[in-house]
């Protein structure tokens, strides 16, 4: 199994970070579904399994605002 992480901006404006895990000897057929933890939309990956769902904070961004 090899760590995977997916980062996006959801269209409610949450930064999300998904870290999952996949299998690199077999070809990516496995998809989890994966929700915003504030506004719950759904976002497909190809993985095993998801591991943490969390928000992303930009510490650099949010020290110059």
């Amino acid at each position: 199994m090899v760590g995977v992480v997916a980062v996006w901006r959801c269209k409610c404006g949450l930064r999300v970070k998904v870290v999952a895990e996949a299998d690199t000897h077999q070809p990516p057929s496995r998809k989890v579904v994966a929700s915003c933890p504030k506004c719950g939309e759904p976002r497909i990956l190809h993985a095993e399994k998801i591991v943490s769902v969390t928000e992303l904070i930009d510490f650099a961004l949010s020290a110059s605002a």
